[in-house]
């Protein structure tokens, strides 16, 4: 959780960030103003933390990379959905 305030300038940088961040809602989105803002912001951290320039600290999250035979993924395709 974070809290604490802004001032009027860094705020107003702060909400155009977070609208340039959150598309407008699809029409079966039923997120709210403040969810959106929070996935945003979130959105925000990730391009941060992995853009290579913002160092110490900057962060790659773990990736990871399946090798399946065709067969293996439609059979797994199947499976889900008969879920």
């Amino acid at each position: 959780m974070i809290k604490g305030q802004l001032d009027s300038i860094a705020g107003h940088r702060l909400r155009l960030a977070l609208e340039a961040a959150t598309p407008h809602p699809a029409a079966d989105d039923d997120r709210d103003f403040g969810q959106r803002a929070a996935d945003a912001l979130d959105a925000i951290a990730t391009r941060i933390l992995t853009d290579k320039t913002t160092t110490p600290g900057a962060h790659v999250p773990p990736q990871v990379s399946l090798l399946l035979t065709e067969e293996t993924w439609a059979g797994a395709r199947r499976a889900l959905r008969h879920q």
